[in-house]
């Protein structure tokens, strides 16, 4: 009778299994065909009166992330090479400076970022400069554009599809399935119409962080409809819990905005070359060089950022815990060999921005305790040091500006 029942139970699970699928199925069918997504191959389109959130440099943890002025953006996106041409204008406009935690823009900024597959680069003029560590992300992004997640909807092999209610208590169908080693969701509401995707992306400092693109004011340009209105998130929304979780200040999340005015479907673009300098670069590995500066006093350098550590009678004290695991590990297998027999035993943080702090875990980990200013300590104890899972890797895919 058990086996009997056991049989009757699993038949069950596949008939549901397969009455998921077949419904996710035919949800996708109609955001596809309402949306025009499936003849298309590539987009080209532009937009302006927009903002970057610069991730990781919100003035207190209690506020925003900082932001300049995004003047202009246009983006070409062709989906079977799984190439993104974009560039950026980008200049301070009236977000402050200073008081906004960033740093100050002097006139105009242009940024122009190529991905072609696992290859990522910039260019400057004709100087190409190979970017290996960012090639995921750009990948990324172009799957959480909204007709690039139901392209890759169409080749998933894992979607699956449910409901539930947003948006102010709007029901609509979600939309889920694996990009590498993102799961990426997507929600479509009762105009077929993708509105908002969420992801999680690697950061050294919070772990496993999420990022959420909201899309809106769909138009139709030349038989695709498209959002007029970007709305991206970085970090969870506490718009209205100004204070986070646990009464715990975490105000950083909006990463950025932008209208869209100009949208030319099945226009590519100049046809994106990955460049030989770009298919022979790699990330390069970890360097830590030590200067003494004094009887017990080393300055740790190598990289864009750097430590000082102090030797004691019976113990250490490294200031500055930088940019991610990999340089936290480094530094402190240098300054065991600098300073052989003595532990670390404290680990001065100056600030909470994430180039400055995105290493202090590892060092918790080695035994060490964080020295912070005395109101970043209930963000450390509850954003920095918890248990937030970390199954993404070191990061970080999202772009982190120093400052």
């Amino acid at each position: 009778m058990a086996k009997r029942l056991s049989v009757v139970v699993v038949l069950l699970a596949l008939i549901g299994g397969t009455a998921a699928a077949q419904d996710a199925k035919a949800v996708l069918q109609a955001a596809t065909k309402a949306m025009g997504t499936e003849s298309l191959k590539c987009i080209t389109y532009s937009g302006t009166g927009g903002y970057v959130g610069i991730v990781g440099q919100n003035y207190s943890p209690a506020d925003d992330w900082a932001k300049i002025e995004l003047a202009s953006l246009s983006r070409s996106i062709n989906f079977d090479a799984r190439t993104m041409r974009e560039e950026q204008v980008r200049r301070q406009g009236n977000y402050p400076a200073r008081g906004g935690g960033g740093i100050p823009i002097q006139g105009e900024q242009r940024q122009i970022n190529l991905v072609s597959s696992n290859y990522a680069w910039n260019l400057a003029g004709t100087t190409v400069n190979p970017q290996p560590a960012a090639a995921e992300a750009r990948q990324l992004e172009i799957w959480l554009d909204a007709h690039g997640f139901l392209k890759g909807a169409m080749a998933a092999k894992d979607l699956v599809g449910f409901e539930r209610y947003e948006g102010g208590g709007e029901r609509r169908n979600i939309l889920a399935y694996t990009m590498g080693k993102f799961r990426i969701q997507g929600s479509i509401n009762r105009q077929n119409e993708v509105v908002r995707i969420q992801t999680f992306v690697p950061t050294p400092f919070l772990g496993d962080t999420v990022e959420e693109k909201t899309y809106g004011g769909y138009k139709q340009f030349g038989g695709v409809k498209f959002p007029t209105n970007f709305h991206h998130h970085t970090n969870w929304d506490h718009e209205l819990r100004p204070q986070g979780y646990f009464g715990v200040p975490d105000g950083g999340h909006n990463s950025f905005g932008i209208t869209i005015t100009n949208v030319q479907p099945n226009v590519c673009g100049e046809a994106v070359t990955v460049p030989a300098a770009v298919q022979n670069a790699t990330i390069p590995p970890v360097r830590v060089e030590s200067q003494k500066l004094a009887d017990g006093v080393f300055y740790l350098t190598g990289g864009s950022h750097h430590s000082v550590a102090v030797e004691f009678s019976d113990f250490v004290t490294v200031v500055e815990a930088p940019q991610n695991e990999a340089r936290s590990l480094a530094v402190i297998a240098e300054v065991k060999r600098l300073i052989p027999d003595k532990r670390i035993k404290y680990v001065v943080n100056t600030h909470h921005h994430f180039d400055h702090s995105g290493g202090l875990r590892t060092y918790v980990h080695e035994g060490a305790f964080p020295v912070a200013h005395r109101e970043l300590v209930p963000y450390y104890y509850y954003a920095v040091m918890d248990l937030a899972p970390r199954t993404l890797g070191a990061g970080p895919v999202v772009p982190v500006s120093a400052g």
